[in-house]
């Protein structure tokens, strides 16, 4: 992951978004999951993949590979969207 490409952008905010679409016979909804935050100006953290080192959610100064285990998935946006399906 690059981080470079955003080297001289001052606005970082960001957004990822997880839709699960539930179909039974001819009901469908769909359940959606956000997860605010920011771009980090440089790599930090171990835990985590992907964007989790470059990812900071919205009320830490943490980035995602930065957090807990249960920290992470408390928040994600999967998790939001999962919990919405299951209630």
């Amino acid at each position: 992951m690059n981080e470079a490409n955003l080297e001289t952008e001052s606005e970082r905010a960001a957004v990822f978004v997880t839709v699960i679409t539930y179909l039974d016979g001819d009901t469908m909804e769909q359940f959606r999951g956000e997860l605010k935050g920011s771009i980090a100006t440089s790599l930090r953290g171990e835990n985590g993949f992907g964007y989790a080192p470059i990812f900071i959610p919205e009320g830490t100064n943490e980035t995602q590979a930065e957090l807990s285990d249960g920290d992470r998935r408390s928040e994600s946006h999967r998790g939001r969207a999962m919990q919405k399906l299951i209630t």
